[in-house]
């Protein structure tokens, strides 16, 4: 899925530089060439964008690819696979986040009523709570002013302006 000349330019324009990339986008790129994910991925590339791989995402990688395969040599074969991708950075969650991630938790997981703060109830959440991994990456977009890519609508649920699907990017992509 090649970009014109064109496209290429008012993708720039945009500039949504850097793509910081939740673990379903790798683990759905990783499953199938086809996939909605490794379309976007495709693409993004293709435009020469920086994909974002936060720590806490390698980690779920691994964790996730070797609870589908039982397999930790494929495992670590899909952590190296990620790594590789052209104009991508693995980003550690360094000091200094711990008031954004808390925001985010906070977004996710707890609601005001009157003057009480208090945890959503689970069985009252479509989308389900916010984890913690999930935070930090939310956190981390934040501060890098890029955009997060993920099918996660709880993600998306804490900062619309911050999260993107692969689907929404495509069709900004052109």
């Amino acid at each position: 899925m090649g970009a014109s000349t064109s496209s290429r330019r008012s993708w720039r324009k945009i500039d949504l530089d850097p793509l910081i990339l939740d673990t379903n986008i790798l683990i759905e790129a990783l499953s199938g060439a086809e996939s909605e994910s490794a379309r976007f991925m495709r693409a993004a590339e293709d435009l020469g964008c920086r994909f974002v791989l936060p720590v806490p995402v390698m980690v779920e990688l691994f964790y996730q690819t070797c609870e589908l395969t039982g397999d930790e040599t494929k495992a670590l074969l899909a952590v190296e696979d990620v790594r590789a991708l052209t104009n991508s950075e693995v980003v550690g969650i360094s000091s200094g986040l711990e008031g954004e991630v808390a925001r985010f938790f906070m977004l996710g997981n707890f609601e005001r009523i009157g003057g009480a703060l208090l945890r959503k109830p689970r069985r009252g959440m479509v989308e389900g709570p916010i984890s913690m991994a999930n935070c930090m990456v939310l956190a981390l977009g934040s501060t890098m002013a890029g955009l997060v890519i993920t099918k996660d609508r709880a993600m998306k649920r804490a900062d619309p302006g911050l999260v993107m699907t692969p689907s929404e990017m495509l069709s900004a992509m052109g």
